[in-house]
């Protein structure tokens, strides 16, 4: 009997080895399939900034800077003060101008944009610096007063290939009634 308790002690040692050696091995070996992340080098931003606006009417541009990153997808996320900007409607601009617009969302009660645009797979993505869209409203504030749009971290930039956002920083502006 004791000799049979340490045959299987014996064996259970020699199976926990291979499996502890057949791990170390695997953790070790390249996995063929994994895609490497691509530097994040994409930059939005509003402009102006700041806007000094005179009139109840504005305009910003939603600028990017692709940096070295190729893209083909946008979701532009945006969050402002609805007692100060109404009426608002967004125009696509020049760089991705082949997109499509796949959502324009605009939630005037609690300040909410999300606009997304989708290259489609024929068209290689893109790179460079340009407008992704023009942001057209009205103000209501008095002078002297101000209020901030602002990305939120619900935008996105990315490609084909990429495993995870492209936006390395998003500016927002401050719009002050003069």
């Amino acid at each position: 009997m004791t000799k049979k308790i340490i045959s299987i002690g014996g064996v259970l040692a020699l199976l926990g080895i291979c499996i502890i050696f057949l791990s170390k091995k695997n953790y070790t070996q390249t996995n063929p399939l994994m895609i490497e992340a691509t530097k994040a080098e994409t930059i939005l931003s509003l402009s102006p900034n700041p806007f000094m606006i005179k009139t109840n009417d504005g305009s910003i541009d939603i600028n990017i800077n692709t940096g070295e990153n190729s893209i083909n997808f946008s979701q532009v996320s945006l969050r402002y003060d609805p007692r100060y900007i109404s009426e608002i409607n967004i125009v696509q601009g020049p760089f991705m101008q082949k997109a499509s617009v796949l959502n324009t969302f605009i939630n005037q009660e609690s300040g909410t944009i999300t606009y997304i645009l989708a290259l489609p797979k024929s068209i290689k993505p893109i790179k460079g610096i340009g407008t992704i869209a023009v942001l057209k409203f009205k103000t209501s504030f008095i002078k002297n007063e101000s209020t901030i749009v602002s990305f939120t971290k619900d935008t996105l930039i990315t490609n084909d290939t990429s495993v995870q956002t492209l936006l390395k920083k998003a500016v927002g502006t401050t719009i002050i009634k003069q």
